[in-house]
């Protein structure tokens, strides 16, 4: 839903500027799209490499894979903050 707002909205402004200012508008529109996606792709590899989602725990034999570190304990603190309930926890005294 965000993508075609945005991309109107950007067609839109460009439309009323000039060809010298569309242009080096244009230029600066697709070096931050860009430069966000590189943001977004390198900040995405390093939580999946440091969080590891999918990682099979065998219950059944007690192995619970690797022991918690650093990084496991502030995502759950992260987490923790927030209740699970946000309905609940607003009529909750």
């Amino acid at each position: 839903l965000i993508i075609p707002l945005v991309v109107s909205s950007l067609i839109s402004g460009l439309a009323g500027l000039d060809t010298k200012s569309s242009g080096r508008m244009g230029l600066y529109a697709i070096v931050y799209y860009f430069t966000t996606t590189l943001l977004a792709v390198l900040l995405g590899i390093l939580l999946v490499s440091t969080i590891k989602p999918g990682v099979r725990t065998d219950v059944e034999d007690g192995n619970f894979g690797e022991t918690a570190n650093v990084v496991d304990s502030f995502l759950d603190l992260i987490r923790n903050m927030l209740p699970d309930n946000l309905v609940e926890a607003t009529f909750r005294q």
